[in-house]
């Protein structure tokens, strides 16, 4: 498996044409029209404390949705979303968190992605021989045969079902309590969650909907929902944290 991973990412980044959904993704660039603006939220919209993190005050839960899904809409029409360097790239440094947890896997553990969008993590996961791993998105794109639609604050799986969750991409979650209790709630007894934070020193782009000033700060809420810190890996910005539920 370590053979077909590094394979696979090679021709990423030379060949990307060769796997269908690279293909698909591009085919519909044509046929996504991008949003003219950031569906009416903009990057100075308010935003309000809550604890230690802000998040962006949205006037509805439906405006949160439609602001949040046209992140993906708009790199799939603008480019066919992910160029293949970027996929090899994101490729590499998914497998070097995912080491963190893998010595706690079976290999047919349940694996499931958390804001995945075109589901590069669970191609990854799959390449690493754990095939039963799938992704959720609030807009997974066309085709999507890693990412089904799911919603951060409701997950589409059932109580305890789930081995390990992954996600980086908490800076566009709403409300990170409502996220870590949905996470622990999925996820078997003593099973694991692998968080990948930075610390924010630039502030929030135009799609963020919560922006924190330490990982930390997200780890503390966290640790409102799970036991234990298993081990924290430092990858240039990242800090890739294992949680035990």
């Amino acid at each position: 498996m370590t053979l077909r991973f590094f394979v696979k990412t090679a021709l990423y980044r030379t060949a990307p044409f060769i796997f269908e959904r690279y293909r698909l993704a591009r085919r519909h660039r044509r046929t996504i029209e991008p949003p003219l603006s950031v569906n009416g939220v903009s990057a100075d919209s308010v935003w309000q404390n809550r604890g230690a993190v802000r998040v962006r005050a949205y006037t509805t839960y439906e405006e949160y949705i439609r602001h949040q899904s046209s992140k993906f809409a708009k790199m799939l029409a603008n480019n066919g979303g992910f160029s293949g360097r970027i996929i090899a790239k994101n490729r590499l440094m998914f497998r070097r968190h995912f080491l963190l947890a893998i010595p706690f896997l079976s290999p047919t553990g349940k694996i499931v992605c958390a804001a995945a969008r075109d589901g590069t993590e669970v191609e990854v996961w799959r390449d690493l021989g754990f095939q039963d791993a799938i992704g959720f998105d609030l807009n997974p794109g066309p085709n999507n045969q890693f990412v089904v639609a799911g919603d951060f604050h409701k997950m589409p799986f059932e109580a305890g079902s789930i081995d390990l969750l992954y996600c980086n991409s908490l800076d566009h979650a709403l409300d990170l309590d409502k996220f870590f209790r949905e996470a622990a709630r999925v996820l078997k007894p003593g099973a694991l969650a692998l968080i990948d934070l930075t610390d924010q020193n630039t502030g929030a782009g135009p799609w963020e909907a919560t922006e924190w000033t330490r990982a930390q700060d997200v780890l503390d809420i966290a640790l409102k929902r799970f036991s234990a810190i298993v081990s924290i890996l430092q990858d240039s910005i990242w800090k890739s944290t294992l949680l035990r539920n």
